[in-house]
């Protein structure tokens, strides 16, 4: 029984792993194909397919995640131009498209790690987007959609963490959200690159993330505080050093 079950496994981690590939042969050829409508349309049907088994149902535990990548994949490679970075960004989305996927088809022993690496690694692609992306113009709208992907990807984080309170989880997303979005327009201000201003914004969520999590569980206390704000400092200071700070 227990080889059986290892065979099940395998099998379905290797079709999660053409899936992938897949994936990111899809979002190579939208990237090539200079985002025409074609590519966008077949990528698009694809995932949601793949994501679904069916191109028109919608319910899913981590189907805001889903989205997320969709939008954010689209988004940066769209952004990039140099080939190196652009390979790594598909590649990294696929391995999302990948975690995403396994926790949704119960492929992964330790969902709940997992579950965590997977939302860590979106909320880190979604901050490297936003500091990519041009903030000059239709500010507003900008901040808006990130706002909401924000809040999505933390209503599902809360929620499928810890189910006891789903009311107070809403509320608890939406300040968080709010926190974050706010944090993440004084973060663009300072004079450091793209990749240290997403370390900085990561490191912020987990800790807010963290400690949400850990009072819906009746684990946090003082010991905890202090310890977890020791070592997020600890990290922050060590990305300002090591950052290259840009002078005007």
């Amino acid at each position: 029984m227990v080889e059986r079950l290892k065979l099940v496994l395998r099998s379905q981690r290797l079709q999660l792993l053409l899936k992938s590939f897949a994936f990111a042969g899809l979002l190579t050829w939208v990237k090539i194909g200079n985002f025409g409508f074609l590519p966008i349309l077949f990528f698009l049907f694809f995932s949601l397919y793949v994501f679904n088994g069916h191109p028109y149902s919608l319910r899913s535990q981590n189907f805001y995640s889903f989205l997320a990548l969709i939008v954010v994949s689209l988004g940066v490679t769209n952004i990039l131009n140099r080939q190196a970075f652009v390979v790594l960004a598909i590649l990294f989305f696929s391995v999302l498209f990948y975690l995403i996927l396994g926790i949704k088809e119960l492929v992964f022993v330790h969902r709940h790690q997992w579950y965590a690496v997977k939302n860590i690694l979106l909320f880190y692609s979604l901050f490297l987007f936003f500091f990519l992306w041009d903030k000059s113009s239709y500010f507003f709208i900008k901040y808006l959609s990130f706002f909401t992907l924000t809040f999505f990807i933390l209503r599902e984080w809360l929620f499928w963490s810890e189910q006891n309170f789903p009311k107070r989880q809403l509320l608890a997303s939406f300040v968080l959200a709010f926190v974050v979005v706010e944090i993440l327009w004084s973060t663009a201000i300072l004079p450091i690159g793209f990749i240290s201003s997403a370390n900085i914004m990561i490191l912020i969520t987990y800790l807010l993330v963290d400690f949400s999590l850990r009072h819906f569980q009746g684990t946090l206390n003082k010991k905890i505080i202090l310890r977890n704000l020791g070592v997020f400092l600890l990290a922050i200071v060590f990305v300002l050093i090591t950052s290259k700070w840009n002078s005007y």
